[in-house]
C-alpha cells in the first residue's frame, strides 16, 4: 500500500512537471519564449512546490475555517473550486514570472562577458 503511495506521488510529480515545462515553454508570446531548458526547471520546481503546498493548506483553510456551507449553501463547492483555481493560477503564473527573470539574469551576464 505505501509503495503504491510512493509509485502515484512519483508519477504524478513528473506528469505535472512535463505539462508544466510544455506550459512555461510554449504559451508565452513567440517574442518571448525561452528555448533553454536550464532557464526553465526552476519555475517548475517552484510551481510544483508551491502547488502541492497549496492543496494541503487549502485542504486545512476548508477543514478548519472554511464554513461557505453556511453562505453559499449548495454552491459551496464551486466557491471552494473557483477559489481554489484562482490560487492555482497565481502560483502558475509566479513560476512563469521566475523563468523570465531566470533567463533575463543569465542574458544580461552574457552580454556583459562580450
Amino acid at each position: 500500500r505505501r509503495a503504491f503511495e510512493l509509485v502515484r506521488i512519483v508519477s504524478l510529480g513528473l506528469t505535472l512537471a512535463a505539462l508544466l515545462f510544455a506550459l512555461h515553454r510554449w504559451l508565452p508570446a513567440p517574442a518571448h519564449r525561452i528555448r533553454s531548458f536550464r532557464d526553465l526547471w526552476l519555475g517548475v520546481v517552484v510551481t510544483l512546490v508551491l502547488w502541492y503546498l497549496l492543496g494541503h493548506g487549502f485542504s486545512l483553510y476548508l477543514g478548519y475555517f472554511g464554513g461557505y456551507g453556511s453562505t453559499y449553501a449548495g454552491l459551496a463547492g464551486i466557491v471552494a473550486a473557483l477559489m481554489f483555481f484562482y490560487i492555482a493560477s497565481a502560483v502558475l503564473l509566479f513560476g512563469g514570472e521566475i523563468n523570465r527573470a531566470v533567463f533575463d539574469l543569465r542574458r544580461e551576464g552574457w552580454q556583459r562577458r562580450e
